[in-house]
């Protein structure tokens, strides 16, 4: 598929494979959170004007992302492109999930749907309390992201999932799941699943990027092509097939690596300062030891 033909994809948004279904339920998911919002600041709820304009932006990038993973020729040039394919799955767990997370959707939707159906959901924290308890285990958290991640590109369920298409769209909520499910782990979502200590949020994140590393260097050194149908689509080679499957991989490498880029920088600088912090306080405690205080003059 050429360069111009691929920009014309791009351009002509009237014939974007738009699916009402997923339409419409991104314009339920919108309206549920707006709606939790406006009901959390009428409330109160802790949430400071500034701290839910950030979040509602966040949700909104996370929507927009989805949109386009889904709804754009994004998700028509996967079906010729292993590399269109990897920005589609990269986009579904990589960057979806911390704007969404970040955003605390769970919370807001909850209080959307208590406001507009006239109805006490209150009982569903207690009822869903096992399953919060063990989505929230880093090792089921990280592991399942492992799993989904390198079982997708494994290449039987690779071809699998490009010829029947409701199993394609299934993987595609289990990517963002999965997605969700790891970033609780390093982002502060509501349900305390991140730990407090910053270190911790490293080495997570430093586990995550090596997952994805190790998918990325197992198809950069394939000895062939791994995916069979890109190679009977019309026009096809042995070399542009590999070129597209090392570029997929290049994908991962680097602009997928960028939302862990970017936390990593934020929790480093965060972690470095409550490090300086602690020995600025210890050497205060040093020195008013060996400097006591003067004691107060009797009274004359």
């Amino acid at each position: 598929m050429g360069n111009y033909s691929t920009l014309t994809m791009w351009l002509e948004v009237w014939k974007w494979p738009l699916q009402p279904q997923v339409g419409a339920s991104l314009l339920v998911v919108v309206a549920l959170y707006v709606r939790g919002m406006q009901v959390s600041m009428q409330f109160g709820d802790g949430n400071s004007y500034p701290g839910c304009i950030r979040r509602l932006v966040m949700f909104l990038c996370g929507v927009v992302v989805l949109f386009v993973a889904l709804q754009s020729p994004v998700d028509g040039l996967s079906n010729y492109s292993f590399a269109w394919h990897m920005v589609q799955h990269m986009l579904l767990m990589l960057v979806v999930p911390p704007l969404w997370v970040n955003s605390r959707p769970l919370q807001l939707w909850r209080r959307g749907v208590e406001s507009l159906a006239r109805v006490d959901l209150s009982w569903l924290s207690s009822a869903t309390a096992p399953i919060t308890r063990l989505l929230g285990n880093p090792k089921l958290a990280i592991g399942g992201f492992a799993v989904v991640l390198w079982t997708a590109h494994i290449p039987s369920v690779y071809d699998f999932a490009l010829m029947h298409q409701l199993f394609h769209e299934s993987e595609h909520l289990v990517f963002l799941m999965s997605g969700i499910i790891y970033f609780s782990q390093v982002i502060d979502s509501g349900f305390g699943f991140a730990p407090t200590s910053y270190a911790r949020r490293i080495v997570y994140l430093g586990i995550g990027i090596g997952i994805c590393w190790i998918l990325g260097v197992a198809l950069a050194f394939s000895v062939g092509p791994l995916y069979r149908p890109y190679l009977v689509l019309p026009g096809s080679s042995l070399h542009g097939v590999l070129t597209d499957q090392v570029l997929g991989a290049a994908i991962m490498w680097a602009p997928g690596m960028i939302p862990f880029d970017v936390l990593l920088t934020l929790y480093i600088q965060k972690w470095l300062s409550g490090v300086a912090l602690a020995d600025l306080e210890s050497a205060g405690e040093r020195i008013s030891t060996l400097n006591p205080a003067p004691a107060e003059q009797g009274s004359r």
